[in-house]
């Protein structure tokens, strides 16, 4: 099932303590309870251009990007236990104050082109790098 994820805003605040809202359809199919885990097979990163633009104008938050993929897996009502960071991969970041697109944390370089696999944890969010 092809999905959109994106940092639910309103849940979790700092940076070890993420939540994750999940589209499908245009629907956001876990409302109802707050996500920590998900992880997405065959990711693109999408961005919504006028609305970074409009953050940095007025400062007031919003989901402005999201990463796209299908859907293997999600802690749906149960709290996920995969806390810590997946081996081997790198952590993925988007702050629309400052950045025009997800980066690779560890050296702020674009993500691009489709990602393998990406996991959504309370920690934030990784991935290997292609």
């Amino acid at each position: 099932m092809k999905v959109q994820v994106y940092r639910n805003l309103k849940h979790g605040k700092g940076r070890h303590s993420h939540f994750w809202s999940i589209k499908h359809r245009g629907k956001v199919i876990n409302k109802d309870y707050p996500t920590q885990g998900v992880v997405l097979q065959n990711v693109s990163v999408r961005l919504w251009l006028k609305t970074v633009e409009k953050i940095r104008e007025t400062g007031v938050k919003t989901p402005a990007a999201f990463l796209e993929g299908d859907l293997l897996a999600h802690s749906g009502v149960v709290r996920w236990t995969e806390s810590d960071q997946p081996p081997g991969t790198e952590r993925i970041t988007f702050n629309p104050k400052y950045l025009s697109s997800f980066v690779w944390e560890s050296d702020e370089k674009p993500v691009e082109g489709v990602l393998d696999k990406v996991w959504f944890t309370k920690e934030g969010v990784f991935s290997h790098r292609v």
